[in-house]
């Protein structure tokens, strides 16, 4: 939680690993990030938003294994798109 009280982050766990979706507060309450793990691993798309509530980033994610991404600047305006065709391990 932050100082205030408010919540900072909603998270699950299954054997001490992060399961399920997990979402990271600003401090202005606007959410920050949200991601989905599978047993620890991330899969499918991790987004992120800047404190004005736009979107910031998302990236793909696939059994671990990344996939590409978008970023935006803090107006809303899409200043970089990724798609890697072979993922990292």
């Amino acid at each position: 939680r932050f100082e205030n009280g408010d919540v900072k982050m909603d998270s699950s766990y299954l054997n001490g690993q992060p399961h399920g979706l997990q979402i990271r507060y600003h401090e202005n309450r606007n959410p920050a990030l949200e991601a989905t793990f599978d047993n620890g691993t991330l899969s499918g798309i991790t987004s992120r938003w800047w404190s004005n509530g736009l979107k910031r980033q998302e990236d793909f994610w696939s059994e671990g294994k990344f996939y590409g991404r978008k970023l935006w600047d803090e107006t809303g305006r899409l200043v970089r798109e990724e798609r890697i065709t072979s993922p990292n391990p």
